[in-house]
């Protein structure tokens, strides 16, 4: 939506025009598809250079998740508080089905869950799950420090909230427990619970120069 967003306003008449004007070559016209790929293409190669650190880390995530699709299996871990987790996305077929609504005919698309794993899927969707559960897991540990403390607290995603007067207390709180869950090699316990004793996984990209316990004195960590 945005990317389109951002297209659509590049290639807007009005712009165009001032553009031309001054001389400036617009390269796609009018022709979003091709503008949006461009686009994709940029930011991927940004990503790659601007964030390399995580970038590695996704691309080791996908190939651990190939290496377990070749035994067409589902793909399990556990967070650091005990959370099991597990991905399996099922293959699918599609099948076109034409209905009357009213005066009209409708062609509709259903998708059918068949045998075996959607392995394109799987690698797909492993990294941002994995950083779900983590995400979930400093939620939830944050979540009882509060309650031990009797405060409230609220959330959405990975923002955190809570009364004016108790901020504070629950910045040092999230950042506490954020220090906690990655003062460990997460990634070499993760690779050991997909693993599951019975895949040869690559082994994760080394560690980057941040020292964790710095965290504890940011400016600017969720809340």
């Amino acid at each position: 939506g945005g990317t389109l967003s951002a297209v659509e306003a590049y290639t807007d008449t009005s712009l165009s025009d001032a553009m031309v004007k001054d001389g400036v070559a617009i390269p796609f016209k009018t022709n979003r598809r091709e503008a949006v790929r461009f686009m994709a293409k940029v930011i991927w190669e940004s990503i790659r250079e601007v964030v390399s650190g995580p970038y590695a880390i996704m691309q080791w995530i996908k190939e651990c998740a190939r290496v377990i699709n070749k035994s067409d299996s589902p793909i399990m871990w556990t967070t650091g508080d005990g959370w099991s987790c597990v991905q399996a996305y099922p293959s699918t077929t599609s099948r076109r089905v034409k209905a009357r609504v009213g005066d009209k005919t409708v062609k509709l698309a259903l998708s059918e869950e068949c045998d075996g794993i959607d392995k394109r899927r799987q690698c797909q969707a492993l990294a941002p799950n994995i950083v779900h559960s983590f995400d979930a897991e400093h939620l939830r540990r944050t979540a009882l420090v509060m309650k031990e403390h009797e405060l409230d607290m609220s959330a959405v995603h990975d923002s955190y909230g809570t009364h004016a007067g108790n901020m504070e207390f629950m910045s040092e709180a999230l950042r506490r427990q954020f220090v906690k869950m990655y003062s460990t090699d997460r990634l070499a316990r993760l690779r050991e619970d997909m693993a599951q004793g019975k895949h040869v996984l690559p082994d994760p990209p080394e560690a980057g120069s941040l020292v964790i316990g710095d965290v504890l004195n940011s400016t600017y960590f969720f809340a």
